[in-house]
């Protein structure tokens, strides 16, 4: 949760570590973000995933 600053800090740290290793968002890597008024969306994640990867990764119902 990107709005929360300790979050914040270890997320930018980590970042910088995937960016000198060669992982680039959107190219080779793939972020969700969320923060307190934009939970996580799970529809969001597996857009990514097929628009990536080109498949359908996974399929199911919330509350299964």
């Amino acid at each position: 949760m990107l709005d929360k600053p300790g979050y914040r800090s270890d997320f930018l740290t980590k970042f910088r570590v995937y960016i000198n290793n060669g992982l680039l968002p959107d190219h080779n890597l793939i972020l969700t973000y969320e923060s307190d008024g934009h939970p996580f969306d799970i529809t969001i994640a597996q857009d990514k995933i097929k628009e990536f990867l080109g498949v359908e990764m996974f399929s199911f119902s919330v509350g299964e």
